[in-house]
């Protein structure tokens, strides 16, 4: 008669295997082990004690944290008449968020346009008189980024 091949512990017969007691990575003979752990222990704090013991800690308020460069009026004023559409008067001051959606209101009001909607034609003429309401306080806004930029640089920015 041929026997049939069985896997697992079927047909193993009553052998029980030999069973490893659990060490979780720990060796059995934890002799050696203890002594070379305390001599590493014991090298490290020697080599402590010989580095400065306390470092002393850093004062932030000694100067600037990050360079500070003042934007310019005239500046901004080119960016708004040469890139007004696309807003670049409002990334280049640090207001993106303005900056983004003036472009959307605009992209938006095109592709309204083009497709047939008269109210694209209102979107953009809110975008037109946005843009022209941008000229006449782009010195207020210029004074307002360099105060932000200035208070960021100092580390004062959340004080």
């Amino acid at each position: 008669m041929q026997q049939r091949a069985s896997f697992g512990r079927k047909g193993q017969g009553s052998e029980e295997p030999t069973r490893q007691p659990i060490s979780f990575g720990k060796p059995t003979d934890s002799s050696d082990m203890d002594r070379r752990r305390e001599e590493f222990i014991a090298a490290e704090r020697a080599r402590r004690q010989q580095e400065s013991p306390y470092d002393p800690p850093v004062d932030h308020e000694e100067g600037p944290t990050r360079p500070f460069v003042e934007k310019s009026v005239s500046t901004a004023y080119i960016l708004w008449f040469v890139t007004g559409a696309f807003a670049g008067h409002h990334f280049y001051l640090g207001s993106a968020s303005l900056g983004f959606a003036q472009v959307c209101l605009r992209l938006v009001g095109i592709m309204m346009f083009l497709s047939g909607d008269s109210f694209g034609l209102y979107l953009l003429a809110a975008a037109f008189l946005w843009l022209l309401a941008d000229a006449v306080i782009l010195p207020e806004m210029t004074r307002k980024a360099n105060a932000r930029a200035k208070a960021i640089a100092s580390g004062r920015a959340f004080a």
